[in-house]
């Protein structure tokens, strides 16, 4: 059986570097991190409500797409692809690493 991670503790804001399909920068994904709940945003615009644990054990396992709302997660080739409507961006692994240890 596989160990499961205790979550973090930690609330508060914090923002992801989302890049487009040539790399360039593409603004920031901003997420509110809860106790239970991560709520995410672009642009001014709600898109998600994900729940916390799930969400924690998608980015530790992230076997199929994670979709919740208006927005989708998966990872190719080790990238993680985060797509709203059909705006499609990669999240850097820096921020994914960050995000991981806060979630």
């Amino acid at each position: 059986m596989a160990e499961r991670l205790v979550p973090s503790q930690w609330t508060g804001s914090l923002h992801l570097d989302l890049r487009n399909a040539r790399g360039w920068s593409a603004g920031a994904l901003d997420l509110a991190v809860g106790r239970d709940t991560v709520q995410v945003r672009h642009q001014g615009r709600e898109l998600a409500i994900l729940d916390r644990v799930q969400f924690r054990d998608w980015m530790i396992r992230p076997q199929f797409a994670y979709v919740a709302d208006d927005t989708a997660w998966a990872t190719e080739m080790d990238v993680t692809v985060f797509q709203v409507g059909r705006s499609r961006f990669t999240i850097t692994p820096e921020s994914m690493a960050h995000l991981l240890t806060v979630v």
